[in-house]
């Protein structure tokens, strides 16, 4: 049996490659909270900053999105990825508390020309090329390639801070952001843009934000989706980095150590994708296997709250991690089948603004937390809030089954 199917590398090889190569220079997950606790901030500052960062995701979300969807996903992605590289090399050299927060604000705007874009890219192309049962593939495929990127980002990201602090981490990150716009700037698209007359684009861009907001509002299952992100942004923000390595370093693992510990959750997630299909199709669909996913995250990441044995709560944080990847890989297809392609980048948009809107709050909350209860708490906090997603993601109703 092939890995690839007929034409997918000749359609996605450069979105592939990006996912593997250009990801090892992402060192930045395991060790920014590390860095700004270095820097003398304390974790509800540090979750000040991040929310700087989710603050800018909530304001441009939707109207970038637009812009990809009304100009070409294309132009939106490359202004996304040199900004961001602009901005991530400027937080090198900067050390004040607003400073910093003013730059991660910018950060969280350029990459709002990402997020909905290059995603609505790839499955616009499979769409036009007539390769719609390549869109599982592709999203599963993305991530073991993006997991084996990372496995390997978490080794040279403990090397490089062993070697040059934790400073390295931007420098590193700024040229994953720089490689990957090179790279995909040589890519076609085929999307039809907009009349590129000026006259009429405003009116354009609130008539897509308007339709594709009462779309996803008026859909079943899309309107479910959009309640429960509130829960998974909350969810994510108190299970993040900001919490996870440093009740991890508190309990006893060096923090250049950090870096392998994250490689060993992606050397997992790798693998993952190559048993979702049978596993949706076990379930009878993508609405009980994600249904299963969020059962499986609460009761494996509870167990933080019983475990005070370092390698114990390794183990957990590791499966843990992996019910989330879990979760991620079946979402993509489950809820792309339910959105027009006129309105895909938009309502991708939509979906990251609500996440912006409540991290923006989360982060604030997870820090402030974590300086008040501790990490521990703080932890178990974020294993109820899965709670209610198994309950709401019960609720929605399975249209297309995998076949």
């Amino acid at each position: 049996m092939k890995f690839f199917q007929k034409d997918e590398l000749k359609l996605l090889w450069p979105f592939y490659f990006s996912k593997f190569a250009f990801i090892i220079f992402n060192i930045l997950i395991p060790f920014e909270a590390l860095y700004f606790l270095d820097l003398g901030f304390s974790l509800f500052q540090v979750g000040i900053i991040t929310a700087s960062l989710a603050l800018a995701a909530f304001l441009f979300e939707i109207p970038t999105g637009a812009v990809a969807d009304l100009y070409g996903r294309k132009a939106s992605s490359l202004i996304g990825y040199f900004l961001s590289a602009i901005v991530a090399f400027s937080i090198f050299f900067a050390r004040g508390f607003y400073l910093i927060i003013t730059l991660y604000f910018l950060l969280g705007f350029a990459k709002t020309f990402i997020s909905g874009a290059e995603q609505a890219w790839i499955v616009d192309k499979l769409h036009q090329n007539k390769k719609k049962n390549l869109i599982h593939d592709y999203f599963a495929k993305s991530h073991s390639f993006f997991s084996a990127g990372f496995l390997i980002s978490g080794v040279v990201g403990s090397i490089l801070v062993g070697i040059f602090g934790l400073s390295v981490i931007w420098p590193m990150l700024s040229l994953h952001f720089l490689m990957t716009g090179i790279l995909l700037s040589f890519v076609k698209e085929e999307h039809k843009k907009a009349n590129p007359e000026i006259r009429g684009h405003y009116q354009k861009f609130i008539k897509q934000t308007k339709e594709s907001i009462s779309y996803s509002f008026s859909h079943y299952n899309l309107r479910l989706f959009m309640f429960g992100l509130v829960f998974i942004a909350l969810a994510v923000m108190l299970l993040s980095g900001l919490t996870w390595y440093p009740f991890m370093e508190s309990a006893g693992l060096n923090k250049k150590y950090l870096g392998y510990l994250f490689s060993i959750t992606w050397a997992i997630a790798m693998v993952i994708p190559h048993f979702t299909k049978k596993i949706v199709k076990f379930f009878g669909g993508y609405k009980r296997y994600l249904v299963a996913t969020w059962i499986a995250i609460f009761l494996t990441t509870i167990l933080v709250l019983f475990f005070n044995n370092l390698i114990a709560l390794i183990v957990v944080y590791v499966i843990s991690s992996s019910m989330w990847d879990f979760h991620h890989i079946g979402k993509n297809p489950f809820f792309q089948q339910f959105i027009p392609s006129s309105m895909r980048a938009t309502i991708k948009s939509l979906e990251m603004q609500i996440i912006a809107l409540v991290s923006i709050f989360g982060r604030i909350l997870a820090g402030f937390l974590a300086d008040t209860i501790g990490l521990r708490y703080t932890l178990g906090i974020g294993a109820f809030l899965v709670i209610p997603l198994i309950i709401i993601y019960s609720k929605m109703k399975e249209i297309v089954k995998i076949k």
